[in-house]
């Protein structure tokens, strides 16, 4: 799974706003009042869209894009997202129970070692995030 995906997104100006497509991504649309707010949503919305998914689509070339493009105000550019950072802000924690060997613990807890933490990030790492 790749950590940081990017989509090229068509801004299309409407009513002084703009609203975002991604034609490669099922279900994305978003809106913004300016350009920057416009990109900020598209990033969560692409983060949003993404997240669940076990294999993300595959991007079309940026200048494919050009079809869609409707107005002389539209724009289209590429917008990215790092998954892994994504997650992180929006991840809730989950209870875990496991069993490891009495003195792997007691060695841990006499080294202060956060299980939690630990048990995360060698995750990740297996992972390959």
């Amino acid at each position: 799974m790749k950590r940081v995906v990017s989509y090229p997104a068509i801004f299309h100006y409407e009513n002084n706003g703009y609203w975002v497509e991604i034609p490669d991504v099922d279900g994305f649309v978003t809106q913004g009042d300016t350009v920057e707010e416009a990109f900020f949503m598209a990033r969560d919305a692409l983060g949003l869209c993404l997240e669940d998914l076990e294999v993300y689509p595959e991007a079309s070339d940026l200048t494919a894009m050009i079809q869609y493009k409707s107005a002389e105000k539209d724009f289209i550019t590429m917008v990215m997202v790092d998954m892994v950072d994504y997650r992180n802000a929006k991840a809730q924690s989950v209870k875990k129970t496991l069993t490891l060997p009495a003195w792997i613990n007691e060695l841990a807890l006499k080294s202060n070692i956060n299980f939690s933490e630990t048990l995360k990030e060698a995750l990740l790492e297996k992972l390959g995030l």
